[in-house]
């Protein structure tokens, strides 16, 4: 595959002639699809056409279209996201407003059971044992760190550590959520 295309859970993809990576594959049922939508949709556990009936757009916060990190994707209705773009790309503090208002509604940290569909798909992601902890390569004597990763208010929060009870304590210490899916939130 070339660098215009690449194979994802929900289909190959390819970016389209808008720039947006759309699915191009028929066997997985997202034919057409584009990727961005398919991502927000999963890691949230809903489907932006049912929860929206009236439309919704999955806005790219930096401006790349091919960034389809979640902490990227932005809910925003059509009307605003019509705006951002047509007045190049300068967001007006009503807008602003409006995406602080989307992103609290669907990056609350507040975490009540492990039915959360963020608690679900950072066990389907990780095999750590723990909310929102990967591991990652590192150029350290151990050859990885530790890293706690998750989205507050519309914000990446990210701390890496060497030892696994050191990156737990700095995450309790920062008042974050720290979760052992076997013992539940410490």
């Amino acid at each position: 595959m070339s660098v215009n295309a690449i194979k994802t859970p929900f289909g190959n993809a390819k970016i389209d002639k808008f720039g947006y990576f759309t699915i191009t594959s028929k066997k997985e049922g997202n034919y057409g699809k584009r990727l961005h939508r398919l991502i927000f949709e999963d890691f949230y556990n809903i489907k932006l056409d049912e929860e929206f009936p009236n439309g919704i757009d999955i806005h790219h916060n930096d401006g790349n279209k091919t960034n389809n990190e979640i902490w990227n994707l932005v809910p925003i209705s059509r009307e605003d996201h019509t705006s951002i773009h047509h007045k190049g790309k300068v967001l007006l503090p009503v807008t602003r407003e409006k995406i602080r208002e989307y992103q609290k509604k669907y990056s609350s940290e507040e975490i009540t059971s492990n039915e959360d569909p963020r608690v679900k798909k950072s066990k389907k992601l990780n095999s750590t044992g723990y909310y929102g902890v990967y591991k990652e390569n590192a150029d350290n004597p151990q050859g990885f760190r530790w890293r706690y990763c998750v989205i507050r208010n519309g914000k990446k929060i990210q701390i890496s550590r060497a030892d696994i009870n050191s990156l737990k304590n700095e995450v309790i210490k920062r008042g974050l959520t720290w979760i052992n899916y076997s013992e539940g939130a410490c």
